[in-house]
């Protein structure tokens, strides 16, 4: 085989490789799709539900933090977040809405830049530690998973509880 026809062999199996190791072809489940922020937030999945980035920021005035993260529900039909609980127990929780929708292969974001937001109030959660969560779905059932609490300073800066107090019934 010539010189020229091994350099030629060689950059046509390079250019063959670049997709193949690239990995973006992997759709939901590509590596690219799954990043944290800082690498401290965890990841969890219960039936078609995942949770990605986990994290809980601790508000403001203590007693009160916000789980933020992304949720992305894998499956075919619609779910959604109706509930949420922490160890220690948290006095009251708060969710938007009530509930927060999960359409199929659709990602929704938590507390950081979005508008759903899902709180606990009336326990103090010390940064640094890990603190028990548990989700609840109406389709995918419960996740439980360990996030780590984090005040708000740094990346976390800004985020905080809304609405800032538990509502009123």
């Amino acid at each position: 085989m010539t010189r020229i026809r091994r350099t030629a062999a060689a950059a046509l199996m390079t250019v063959a490789l670049v997709p193949s190791l690239a990995g973006c072809w992997q759709g939901q489940n590509a590596a690219t799709l799954s990043l944290e922020a800082a690498g401290n937030g965890a990841q969890a999945t219960s039936g078609d539900v995942q949770i990605n980035g986990a994290t809980l920021v601790t508000g403001p005035q203590g007693g009160s933090a916000t789980l933020i993260g992304t949720l992305l529900n894998t499956g075919t039909e619609p779910d959604a977040l109706v509930g949420i609980s922490t160890d220690p127990a948290s006095v009251t929780t708060y969710i938007t809405g009530g509930k927060i929708e999960l359409l199929p292969s659709v990602s929704v974001g938590l507390g950081w830049d979005s508008e759903h937001f899902v709180n606990t109030y009336g326990k103090d959660l010390v940064p640094s530690q890990f603190v028990a969560v548990t989700l609840t779905f109406e389709r995918a059932g419960r996740m439980t998973f360990q996030a780590l609490t984090v005040p708000p300073t740094g990346i976390y800066e800004g985020i905080a509880p809304r609405p800032v107090a538990p509502p009123t019934s």
